[in-house]
This record gives structure tokens, sequence and C-alpha cells, in this order.
């Protein structure tokens, strides 16, 4: 039994009438997410201004500066209860490996790295008067079958008076010429006796020193 004419409907009719559809269930659901938009808030938020720049160094100066004054103040106490004037630290020397002519990784003594935030240089002495800048002796060996440090310049280097010095021997002569009220800490080497300081890491001032190293210097984290 054939339909009537009237009851089929070409094939291009019915594909305009379900584009037609789609076009409208399209625009309806536009309609819908723009409403859900504008009710729930969730509209494009607006950039957010950059966030304002830093300067890191500057908070690390600032910080390094009220730790000096600090140790400065609590060393002047401590030197005077002891009888010295000044106090000499020295990084350490790392001992050479056996039948080599290589060290072994080197990693600066504690008393060292308290005051300056130099842990990887060998021989370099810090001497330190209350009331005055610093000297920080910082060994650069002229050796050409060693890469040798740079001297310091960083955020650190202008809170002290450096000086380099290629072997213990400039180191001393870096120094002032008479240690004689000086208290030197540190491990000591062959020619340390010829320095002239006062004493040795004296049991006394270090004892003294020792609870402010293990509180202050766990803040600075060196």
């Amino acid at each position: 039994m054939r339909m009537p004419l009237e009851c089929v409907t070409p094939r291009s009719a019915r594909m305009r009438a379900m584009k037609s559809k789609l076009t409208a269930g399209v625009a309806v659901v536009g309609t819908l997410l723009a409403a859900c938009t504008t009710d729930f808030g969730m509209r494009e938020r607006e950039p957010r201004p950059p966030a304002p720049v830093v300067d890191k160094n500057a908070a690390s100066v600032a910080v390094l500066t009220e730790d000096l004054q600090l140790l400065q103040k609590r060393l002047e106490q401590h030197l005077a209860a002891t009888g010295y004037e000044s106090l000499l630290l020295h990084s350490g020397t790392a001992p050479l490996l056996f039948r080599d002519d290589q060290n072994y990784p080197f990693h600066a003594y504690a008393p060292f790295r308290h005051w300056v935030p130099l842990i990887d240089v060998e021989d370099c002495f810090l001497h330190v008067v209350p009331g005055r800048r610093p000297l920080l002796v910082f060994h650069r060996a002229e050796d050409y079958w060693h890469l040798t440090a740079g001297l310091p310049d960083t955020w650190w280097s202008d809170l002290f008076d450096i000086v380099p010095a290629a072997d213990l021997d400039a180191a001393r002569r870096a120094l002032p010429a008479d240690l004689s009220r000086a208290a030197y800490i540190g491990e000591a080497f062959a020619a340390l006796p010829g320095w002239g300081v006062a004493a040795v890491n004296p049991e006394r001032l270090l004892m003294r020193l020792r609870p402010c190293s293990q509180s202050h210097g766990l803040r600075r984290g060196f």
C-alpha cells in the first residue's frame, strides 16, 4: 500500500527542519548559561595587578646587620669578662687525602659561620673588635692548578672589610700587627704560635660564646 504523496517529506526538507531545531536548541542553552553566569557570579574575573617585587637581598642585609650588631654587643661583654679585646676566628683547613694532593670536602667551622655567611672557603680569618667593622681576610690562593674562589661580591660584602690573602703568611700580614689581646677560636695550625695571639680556644670564653651560638645561630640558619 503506497502512502499519499502529501505524507512523504523530501529529505532536504527534513534536514532543514533538524537544523532549525538544533539552532534553536543552541540558542536556548546559550541563554541559560548567560543567566547562570549572571545569577551565580561566574563572570570572567578582571586580571589581578602584578604582585609587588620584594628585594630579598635588601631584606637579608637588614637581618644580617641586626645580627652583627647583636653579636658585637654580646661579644663586648664576653671579652670584657674574660680579659680579651678582640676575637680571631678561623674558617678551618680541609685535610689532605692519604697520599694524595687533593683535600676532603670542606665546610667552615661553626664559630666562623656564626659571624659570616661563608661556608666553603678554607683558611679565611675574621678579626672582630667590638664597635668596628669586622675584618675578613679571604683566602685566595695564587695557584693555577686549582680553581680559586673570587672575592665576595654579594649582598653581605659591604658589611665587612675584605682583604685577599694568598697563604697564611699573607693572612698574618693582613691582620693587625699586635694580636696580644686577641683570643683565637679554631683549630691550631703549625704557624699559629708565631702569630702572637693571647690564647687559643680559651675555655672561659668558649663557654660564654656557646649559648649565644646555639640559640642565635639557628635563627640565622648558617
